[in-house]
């Protein structure tokens, strides 16, 4: 039998080596994404501007948090205002992301 373990996956790996989902958002209207993978991410030294720079947007919002409850609304979480990532000189580990 296997034993499953109590420890969750988004705290095995250090904060220096994230591995981050990005979800871009390319029409509203008919709620199409496109999603980008970024490993090895170091969340205690890249900041929010240099995530931009990555990524070439300009504004950025937690969707979810890792075991966390997602929104209903599939495209976007209309929730949550205080997720936007507006200062561009923070860390990204200074917005919780694991």
């Amino acid at each position: 039998m296997t034993q499953v373990s109590s420890v969750l996956t988004n705290t095995l790996n250090p904060p220096n080596s994230a591995t981050l989902t990005i979800r871009l958002i390319k029409n509203f209207e008919y709620r199409t994404v496109k999603y980008l993978i970024l490993h090895e991410v170091n969340l205690e030294a890249t900041t929010v501007e240099e995530l931009k720079n990555i990524i070439k947007e300009n504004t950025l919002k937690l969707y979810t948090k890792a075991h966390g409850a997602k929104a209903q609304n599939l495209t976007i979480n209309l929730d949550h205002d205080e997720w936007i990532f507006e200062n561009d000189e923070t860390t990204l580990i200074s917005h919780k992301l694991e």
